[in-house]
């Protein structure tokens, strides 16, 4: 328990408290991306292209463009409030 603590407080240094909740957003992003693929990719190995399918394999590269628009409207929100 207390080396959570102890991490916790390096990341807080290190980020700082504004940039911490955005570094963590972005961390689960990520890890939420990486574990639809994987299950994508065990899907499409086990089963055979079926309807459902083939709509799990449109939603997840919508899910994908839609995530990429938004962090990209998010880096020009920042860019536009540092200028």
């Amino acid at each position: 328990m207390p080396e959570i603590l102890v991490i916790g407080f390096l990341l807080l240094v290190f980020f700082g408290k504004n940039k911490l909740p955005e570094a963590a957003r972005s961390i689960g992003q990520s890890f939420k991306a990486f574990k639809e693929e994987i299950n994508l990719d065990k899907m499409m190995e086990t089963e055979p292209k079926t309807e459902k399918n083939v709509q799990m394999i449109q939603k997840t590269e919508t899910a994908e463009k839609a995530e990429v628009k938004e962090s990209s409207a998010v880096s020009d929100a920042k860019v536009e409030n540092a200028a």
